[in-house]
């Protein structure tokens, strides 16, 4: 009966300390994390019939373990936004390198409008020829990220 005692203490030991070190881990790199949040922020990876180079980010607040982290949020105008030429009523995919829990798409017209709309259903490229602005806006478990991009329809036989 004892062998049998000290090999259950032995198994609840070495449990406990497989927890503790986890824990340990996961407090490291929560820690690490919060110290330079831009490393622990999802992906995100845009194509409109190809992948869209610039996709920016325009702000975002995250939840750590013991604090929160926010960055400015920067308007449209104020980012660099490269405009991708594009066809029209082309599917725009959005993916994450981590799920969301949900996600806002909006799209203003030409490059320094205020005024976006939501766009519901399928995401496709306008038809009308212009420059187009992209808001993503997604929810995670941890926070939420704002983005922007930007993509021009030409008219017919324009997009090269």
């Amino acid at each position: 009966m004892k062998p049998r005692m000290q090999y259950v203490k032995k198994a609840a030991a070495a449990i406990a300390l497989i927890l503790l070190s986890a824990l340990t881990s996961l407090l490291i790199k929560e820690t690490l994390d919060s110290f330079d949040p831009e490393n622990a922020l999802p992906q995100i990876q845009v194509s409109a019939g190809w992948t869209v180079p610039e996709v920016r980010r325009a702000g975002y607040e995250w939840n750590f373990l013991t604090t929160v982290k926010r960055s400015p949020t920067v308007s449209p105008p104020d980012l660099p936004l490269v405009v991708l030429d594009v066809q029209p009523q082309v599917p725009i995919v959005i993916n994450f390198s981590s799920p969301c829990e949900s996600m806002t798409v909006s799209r203003a017209d030409g490059m320094n409008r205020a005024d976006y709309l939501p766009i519901t259903g399928e995401v496709l490229t306008p038809i009308q020829p212009g420059i187009y602005v992209y808001c993503i806006e997604a929810q995670f478990s941890k926070g939420s990220i704002i983005y922007y991009f930007a993509v021009e329809v030409r008219a017919e036989g324009g997009v090269s």
